[in-house]
């Protein structure tokens, strides 16, 4: 994969998780925006062919599901910690060319 094509894809994956920490910040009593069907096709598409990308989700407070079918969300995670999470994504973002 070229340069050009690898940043794309950085990006993508970057601004989905951004997403979707955004979404939860705006709505975190939305216990659907919290849980992550693994098996979503725009999912792995975008975040689970990245290496490192379901890392990054948790990083950021997610964990596998007890049948591994989802990453969650757990409410124990903050919105402060959302907060700095997707601060920092969103500043990867900006370094990227």
């Amino acid at each position: 994969m070229g340069q050009v094509s690898s940043m794309a894809v950085a990006r993508s994956a970057l601004e989905t998780v951004l997403g979707v920490l955004t979404r939860i910040e705006n709505k975190p009593d939305d216990a659907k925006l919290r849980r992550l069907r693994l098996a979503n096709p725009a999912l792995m598409e975008k975040v689970g062919k990245v290496e490192g990308g379901y890392g990054l989700l948790l990083a950021c407070g997610f964990r596998y599901s007890s049948d591994a079918l989802f990453v969650e969300c757990p409410p124990s995670v903050s919105q402060v910690d959302l907060a700095i999470c997707a601060s920092l994504v969103a500043s990867a973002l900006e370094m990227l060319p």
